[in-house]
């Protein structure tokens, strides 16, 4: 028995290998310089500026839903959503 863990399908059998992701126009091979920051820059900083200017406001409560539990009111959903419904 092996102690070695590898994937597999659902199917069963083993994974095949994924092919090389190869460099097109406009993307650079990773290396020192592009996650040092020099190559195109930090991208925490170029996200808070696109978010800061299309005013995009992220928090701690960003990505609590507003569903609380409640059941759903099929009828009612219909009557809102459905054009012909009415």
């Amino acid at each position: 028995m092996s102690d070695r863990v590898s994937p597999c399908p659902a199917r069963g059998g083993p994974l095949t290998e994924a092919p090389r992701k190869r460099n097109g126009p406009g993307r650079t091979s990773p290396g020192p310089s592009s996650r040092s920051g020099s190559g195109l820059g930090d991208p925490v900083k170029i996200l808070q500026a696109q978010h800061d200017a299309e005013g995009v406001v992220l928090n701690a409560r960003t990505t609590t839903p507003g569903w609380l539990g409640e059941r759903l009111d099929v009828g009612w959903a219909i009557d809102v959503l459905h054009p012909l419904a009415r």
